[in-house]
C-alpha cells in the first residue's frame, strides 16, 4: 500500500521503517529536515497528504496536530484513509476526524500502546476508534507494527481509552517512585525495597517492572517524563469532562510536571523516582 507518515520523532520514525520493512511504499515529512532511507521525503504536509492511500500522523499534542493538518487536509483526497496515531483528547479526534470527512475522506483514531521497543518488535496495541469497515482496510498498515489492534468504539473513543492507560501507568510510577523513597528513609536499599514490593500480591506487572527500572536507574527514554505530563493533563480534563474528580491524576499530573520543570523531562517515565529523591 501507500502510506505516508506525518512526524519523524521516536515513535513515528520507527513506525515508517517497518512499513517498509513490511514492503509497503511510503512517504514521510517532517516538521525538521529528515530523511530515511527507503521512504520519500515530502517537502510539504499537503505533499505528503496526497501522495498515499493511508496517511498516518504521529505527532507530539493537539496544537501540533492542529498546526499541522491545517496544511495536511489540503492534499487529503476522496477516500484517503487518515489514521491519527498521536496521542491527543478526544475532543480534537473529533475535531479532526469532521474535517476529514467533510474533506470526503476516511477517519480512524488510531492511538498506540507500547514504545520503542514494542514497536521495532511489532507488538504494539492499537486503539483504534471510528467505522469498523474503514478499520479492516487498514489492518495491513497496522499489521506492520502492531500485535493487537482493538476496536473501542465510535471517533473519540480511542484516544479516550489511551489516556486512560497511560494515566493508570503514571499513577503507579509516581507511587512506586514514592514508596521506594520512604523505604529508603528506614534503611532499606532501593533494589531491595523494589524487589519487596515486586513480590506482593498488591503490585501489577507495570508497578513490578516499573520498580525494577528505579533500581537500576534505568532513565534512557522510552516514554519521556514530558510526554507523560502532558497526557496526564489530558487525562484530568478528560475526568473532570464525565463530572467527575481527578484528585489522584491531578497529583500525579503535578509531580510529572514538577519533575519536568526540574530538568527530568527528556528522561524516561522511570526517573520520577529520581526526582522524587532529589527533593
Amino acid at each position: 500500500m501507500t502510506v505516508s507518515v506525518l512526524g519523524l520523532g521516536a515513535m513515528g520514525t520507527r513506525m515508517a521503517q517497518k512499513l517498509l520493512d513490511a514492503g509497503h511504499t511510503v512517504t514521510v515529512w517532517n516538521r525538521t529536515s529528515r530523511d530515511l532511507t527507503g521512504a520519500t521525503t515530502a517537502d510539504s504536509p499537503q505533499a505528503a497528504a496526497s501522495a498515499s492511500d493511508v496517511v498516518i500522523s504521529m505527532l507530539r499534542d493537539d496544537d501540533a496536530s492542529r498546526s499541522v493538518w491545517s496544511h495536511a487536509l489540503e492534499g487529503v483526497n476522496p477516500k484517503t484513509l487518515v489514521l491519527e496515531m498521536s496521542t491527543l483528547t478526544p475532543d480534537r479526534a473529533r475535531e479532526l476526524g469532521s474535517a476529514v470527512l467533510e474533506a470526503d475522506g476516511r477517519f480512524l483514531d488510531a492511538p498506540v500502546v507500547g514504545t520503542r521497543p514494542h514497536v521495532e518488535a511489532g507488538i504494539l496495541t492499537v486503539l483504534v476508534s471510528g467505522d469498523p469497515s474503514d478499520l479492516e482496510d487498514a489492518r495491513p498498515v497496522l499489521d506492520a507494527f502492531a500485535g493487537t489492534v482493538r476496536h473501542v468504539g465510535p471517533i473519540g473513543t480511542g484516544m479516550a481509552a489511551k489516556l486512560a492507560v497511560n494515566a493508570l501507568f503514571a499513577v503507579q510510577a509516581g507511587a512506586v517512585g514514592e514508596m521506594l523513597a520512604a523505604l529508603e528513609g528506614e534503611g532499606i536499599a532501593r533494589a531491595d525495597a523494589a524487589e519487596l514490593l515486586a513480590s506482593m500480591p498488591t503490585a501489577s506487572p507495570a508497578a513490578a517492572r516499573l520498580g525494577t527500572m528505579m533500581a537500576k536507574g534505568a532513565t534512557a527514554p522510552n516514554f519521556p517524563v514530558e510526554l507523560v505530563a502532558k497526557d496526564l493533563g489530558y487525562a484530568v480534563r478528560l475526568i473532570e469532562a464525565a463530572g467527575a474528580h481527578a484528585h489522584v491524576v491531578t497529583g500525579a499530573a503535578d509531580a510529572f510536571l514538577e519533575a519536568e520543570g526540574a530538568g527530568f523531562g527528556d528522561l524516561d517515565i522511570a526517573a520520577i523516582a529520581d526526582y522524587v529523591a532529589s527533593r
